[in-house]
């Protein structure tokens, strides 16, 4: 498949998971989770749409993740879990002869215990703690830049929900977090309501404050800033009936304390006075059982967002946000052939981006995105399928946006180089093999 970007080596990638359960009796479960991950490439590319020169990339990243948990019946009422996780995350990128290394640590631990008071009532307590520690060494020829933090967290909250009746119920939660780094208190209030319509449906209602840590390319820098916080307001409707889902949803959402900076190499220039919004509908239809081997599903999403946020010089839509998105997935499995086949259309409408040679900020738009692909599974037998896809089968030329050159042309006007996938299409043929007592065990749901 031709390619967009001159591979000097194509991305390769070795995952491995490992899991284990076990009753240790008959009141206690222990659970064990792995994960490792190990990739890499290596690519030819330029700085920006000006550059005339390419530049060498190297990327190398060794991941690794593993929890464990400890399920427990203490008695009628109350029962705890314990788990506890560590993640290893080490990366390095070479750019021509700069070498940057990253070493990301996480541990996390959480303890909740549950107390079913009635058929009606139950209560969840719990506690968390998170520690993340950070180092970064960047080589540019002799200069070399050491950056680190270390982000601890605590964390408890109450939580609960509350039968009313049968067509009644609620669930109201309290979070309190303790940053140290910060030596600030987060309070989160949290609020759910649900109630049947009728047999096969429900409407409910949510109110929830949540606060999230700045991204790391901000905290190695300014170890003051403030947790990012949204108010999130959400209206939803479902239906289920026989193999049919009908889901509808409506949110509103506001954003605080939003990193902004007038350049990102200056560094004093960092605030939490950034602010937004986010509002929309999806909407979601599955249908598995109108006709016999068909299961297919439409979902589409409108959104309406403006963010004052990173080096924004107003209020504006991110280039990330298209307004309307729409997708369509059918899968028909053929029993004669022991085959099943798919097909998925993806439709959204143009994202914005900054063209420097119009006036106003973010006021260009991309064209809009279709893509089809299609993709068939074979059952050799239960435990094992040959699977093959391709995606943008029509060959669609995709644009996600525009990188404009640093400084205008001889005609005054600033280049704009596109910024495109890989590749046009992407084919994948595989083989799925599952190991299991259980021979009716397969991936093809997952396919």
């Amino acid at each position: 498949v031709k390619q967009e970007l001159n591979w000097e080596k194509p991305p390769v990638s070795v995952d491995g998971n490992v899991m284990l359960r076990k009753q240790l009796n008959k009141n206690n479960e222990f659970k064990a989770y792995s994960n490792v991950n190990y990739s890499t490439f290596d690519l030819q590319g330029k700085e920006n749409a000006s550059a005339n020169d390419e530049m060498a990339v190297s990327i190398t990243n060794r991941y690794y993740y593993a929890n464990a948990t400890l399920n427990s019946i203490l008695n009628k009422q109350w029962s705890l879990r314990n788990g506890i996780s560590v993640t290893s995350n080490d990366e390095e990128n070479i750019i021509n002869d700069d070498q940057i290394m990253q070493h990301e640590r996480n541990f996390h631990f959480k303890s909740v215990a549950a107390n079913d008071v009635s058929d009606r009532w139950s209560v969840q307590i719990g506690a968390e703690q998170y520690i993340q520690t950070y180092d970064e060494t960047s080589t540019f020829g002799p200069e070399v830049i050491e950056l680190d933090y270390t982000d601890p967290l605590s964390a408890a909250f109450v939580e609960t929900d509350v039968l009313v009746s049968n067509a009644l119920a609620f669930r109201a939660g309290l979070r309190t977090e303790y940053n140290h780094r910060q030596e600030k208190i987060y309070i989160a209030p949290r609020l759910s309501l649900a109630c049947k319509t009728g047999e096969n449906s429900q409407v409910s209602l949510a109110y929830g404050r949540f606060n999230q840590a700045v991204s790391r390319e901000y905290k190695r820098y300014r170890r003051d800033l403030h947790d990012e916080e949204a108010v999130h307001y959400i209206m939803n409707y479902q239906y289920d009936l026989s193999g049919r889902t009908f889901r509808v949803e409506a949110y509103h959402k506001v954003y605080n304390n939003l990193v902004k900076y007038s350049d990102v190499a200056d560094i004093e220039s960092y605030t939490n006075q950034g602010d937004g919004f986010a509002r929309g509908i999806d909407m979601f239809w599955r249908d598995s059982k109108t006709f016999k081997g068909l299961d297919y599903w439409f979902s589409y999403s409108y959104l309406d967002t403006e963010r004052n946020y990173k080096d924004f010089p107003e209020t504006a839509t991110p280039t990330f946000a298209s307004s309307h998105n729409f997708s369509a997935v059918f899968k028909y499995f053929i029993t004669s052939l022991k085959t099943q086949v798919g097909a998925t259309y993806s439709y959204s409408s143009g994202r914005p981006y900054n063209n420097p040679n119009q006036q106003g900020f973010n006021e260009g738009q991309t064209a809009d995105y279709h893509d089809l692909s299609m993709n068939l599974s074979y059952l050799v037998r239960p435990g094992i399928i040959i699977h093959g896809s391709v995606s943008n089968l029509l060959g669609f030329d995709h644009v996600f946006g525009y990188e404009s050159s640093a400084q205008p042309g001889g005609d005054g006007l600033y280049t704009l180089t596109p910024i495109k996938p890989a590749a046009k299409r992407f084919i994948f043929l595989g083989v799925f093999v599952t190991l299991s007592k259980n021979k009716s065990l397969s991936q093809l749901p997952n396919l």
